[in-house]
């Protein structure tokens, strides 16, 4: 592999801006009998050595691989050596290598050949791959294929099952026993990401060994996710397994919603420092899902600015064993949730619809959640802007969670708090939010804007405040609802004054299983 140094291209010009002089066209490296037929997308040559050796000079070089518009079909040869699941063999059709760079028009596009996975024989594939540790790697203007529609994966489907594998466009993972894959410093522009039946799109490393030092310096930057996770039950288009990663104006979208496949989570965040923002998420089950690795905490999360249209959730948090790296310091701000009552088909969809949802086995720490705009239409499927729940085994559990400033209509409840039979749940401050119209769903026979349940075992909450803001009904018909309604344990409790009117309910009201230690504030 040639490593030639080309400086960090997170703050170099991007590929687009260069010359003829600094790149090479593919073109010179395939028959030129070929050339009309790729141009209209007629050809069926295999490209893939060409396209391999080609990125390798240039990258030796340091100049940009140029791809004029056209189909370029590619076939997976390159063996992976990948971590994480190691039940199946997984080839790469173009090996990634330090400092290589391609550039392509609006109509270029690199396909994945038909019929290298099929129901008789599925396989785990990539498009672009490496088990080794680079840096200085970008994509700019072209579409990236896998040829969904002639490489299944699950031939069981018909009956609910569905395999996991990977076929992904960028698949960073490697090397079992050994020092794990990553890339620094790469940069995604205005790149088209469809076709993939598998269950990710840009898998930035993957690894459970706790030794690992991940990636840094990946941006994202107007690329489009579509039509992806076809023919499996678990597909996330980005795997985010590393440091320092900026998402920008990017769009996850399948043209219909998550049933039993499709897009279960648009965007996976594994590790610090992830800015997302001004993306667009269409039909996934859930749009962003904040989870740990194995390595270092994840930290200093941003979603902001972002547009929701989801099936149940807009952001979720995971953390499912103790080993696993703390998550703390998220900050959700200024995004635009939509919701319906259109309902997953899986066996496993949930019975409730949240914008943000914190329902992990294992604590999260220091979220603040502001000035986020919510709409829920529809009265079948309870909703809720934020659900707080679970969270604790051991000694674990949620705290320091703020909501402030957030607003929304249409929905069951406004905040969700729930102890679980195991635990408890720490400092949360619930305040000078606006819900408006708030309506019963479902088994939610009674909208709140602020409803705070336990599950039967009085599990405390350390510190609980909640109020200002407004609870609006400005229907002619008003439903059914409280402002504030507790039915849990309490330790110390701070309420402040609610602006509201069309009550049908009280601003205050208590549940059967409602204790409080400490009052501050109006009184319970």
């Amino acid at each position: 592999m040639t490593g030639l140094a080309i400086g960090p291209l997170m703050t170099t010009t991007a590929c687009h801006a260069a010359t003829p002089v600094d790149r090479v066209s593919l073109l010179d490296y395939l028959p030129s009998a070929e050339h009309g037929r790729l141009r209209d997308g007629t050809s069926v040559f295999d490209c893939t050595p060409a396209l391999n050796r080609a990125v390798q000079d240039c990258a030796a070089v340091g100049k940009v691989l140029f791809l004029p518009g056209g189909i370029y079909t590619v076939r997976p040869t390159h063996q992976l050596r990948h971590d994480g699941e190691r039940a199946f063999a997984c080839l790469a059709a173009i090996k990634l290598v330090d400092g290589m760079r391609i550039l392509g028009e609006a109509t270029t596009i690199i396909r994945m050949v038909s019929g290298y996975s099929s129901d008789d024989r599925p396989c785990a594939m990539a498009m672009f791959g490496t088990d080794e540790q680079l840096s200085n790697v970008a994509f700019d203007g072209l579409t990236l294929d896998m040829n969904g529609d002639g490489n299944p994966i699950s031939p069981a489907r018909a009956r609910g099952i569905f395999n996991r594998f990977p076929q992904a466009h960028i698949f960073v993972s490697g090397k079992p026993g050994g020092p794990a894959a990553r890339i620094d410093n790469v940069r995604l522009d205005d790149v088209t990401f469809t076709g993939s039946n598998g269950v990710s799109c840009v898998v930035m490393a993957q690894t459970d060994n706790p030794t690992t030092r991940l990636g840094n310096g990946w941006q994202l930057n107007r690329c489009t996710f579509t039509e992806n996770g076809m023919d499996t039950d678990d597909h996330s288009s980005v795997y985010g397994y590393a440091d320092d990663v900026f998402v920008r104006d990017c769009r996850f979208a399948n043209a219909r919603p998550f049933t039993t496949t499709g897009v279960n989570t648009g965007y996976e965040v594994h590790g610090s420092n992830h800015v997302i923002s001004g993306c667009t998420f269409v039909n996934a089950l859930r749009g962003i899902w904040v989870a740990n690795n194995y390595t270092a905490p994840v930290t200093a999360t941003r979603i902001e600015r972002n547009d929701f249209r989801t099936l149940y959730y807009g952001v979720d948090f995971f953390r499912d064993r103790a080993e696993a790296q703390d998550i703390s310091d998220t900050v959700i701000a200024e995004n635009r949730f939509e919701f319906d009552d259109v309902a997953s088909t899986s066996i496993l969809r949930p019975d409730f619809k949240a914008a943000v949802q914190i329902a992990s086995d294992f604590s999260q720490h220091g979220v603040a959640i502001r000035n986020n705009v919510v709409n829920k239409i529809g009265t079948v499927i309870p909703s809720a802007f934020l659900v707080v729940t679970g969270g604790g085994l051991g000694d674990t559990r949620h705290d320091n969670i703020t909501a402030a400033g957030n607003s929304g209509k249409g929905l069951t409840l406004g905040s969700f708090v729930r102890t679980s039979p195991r635990s408890g749940l720490g400092r949360l401050t619930i305040i000078d939010n606006d819900w408006e119209n708030l309506t019963p769903a479902g088994a939610i026979a009674v909208a709140a804007g602020d409803a705070v349940e336990q599950t039967g075992t009085l599990q405390p909450i350390r510190s609980l405040t909640l109020g200002g803001g407004s609870v609006i009904d400005r229907r002619r018909v008003p439903r059914t609802m409280n402002a504030i309604f507790i039915n849990g344990y309490v330790q110390r409790l701070n309420l402040s004054p609610i602006r509201t009117a069309g009550l049908t309910g009280k601003i205050y009201a208590r549940g059967s299983g409602a204790q409080v230690t400490v009052n501050v504030g109006v009184k319970f």
